[in-house]
């Protein structure tokens, strides 16, 4: 849940109170009972509606929300950079081909702590990311190696 999502859950339930008091106040002016019904019923529906899209963005929305994809040329030590949207989900780069010296610094050059795992010939490196911002990757490409891909996936 991020500081959007707060501010949404915070503008449903200041419009479901508004409808709430909306309703209340003309059940007590009139003595209707409908409009008390009303007050129940519908009052809670906005703050209702915003919670259950939350809930169901965190259970079933899984999988990338943000990809970029880029590459060096030749041998040799390259830095490439690549932004970092939430910090709050897991971020892996996947390298084509494997190389073994990669490093992931974070946007004050701190170098951040990796976890690299070889599948089906792609080195991925995942690290967890302190703040968002442009992240860059240290390669250091051998000989022989004409190019390497580079693809940042932030996976929720």
């Amino acid at each position: 849940m991020d500081s959007l999502d707060v501010f949404r859950l915070l503008i449903g339930s200041g419009l479901s109170a508004a409808i709430f008091m909306g309703f209340w106040v003309l059940w007590l002016k009139t003595k209707n009972p409908g409009f008390r019904i009303f007050a129940f019923a519908i009052g809670p529906l906005p703050a209702g509606f915003v919670v259950l899209v939350i809930l169901g963005r965190l259970i079933f929305a899984s999988g990338v929300i943000h990809e970029f994809t880029t590459g060096a040329a030749g041998p040799g030590m390259r830095e490439l950079s690549f932004p970092v949207e939430d910090a709050e989900i897991r971020h892996i780069l996947e390298i084509s081909p494997v190389i073994s010296k990669v490093s992931v610094k974070n946007p004050d050059g701190e170098l951040l702590e990796t976890t690299q795992t070889v599948n089906e010939g792609k080195l991925q490196v995942e690290f967890e990311a302190r703040r968002g911002g442009s992240h860059r990757v240290l390669l250091e490409n051998p000989e022989g190696v004409g190019a390497v891909k580079v693809v940042a996936r932030e996976w929720r």
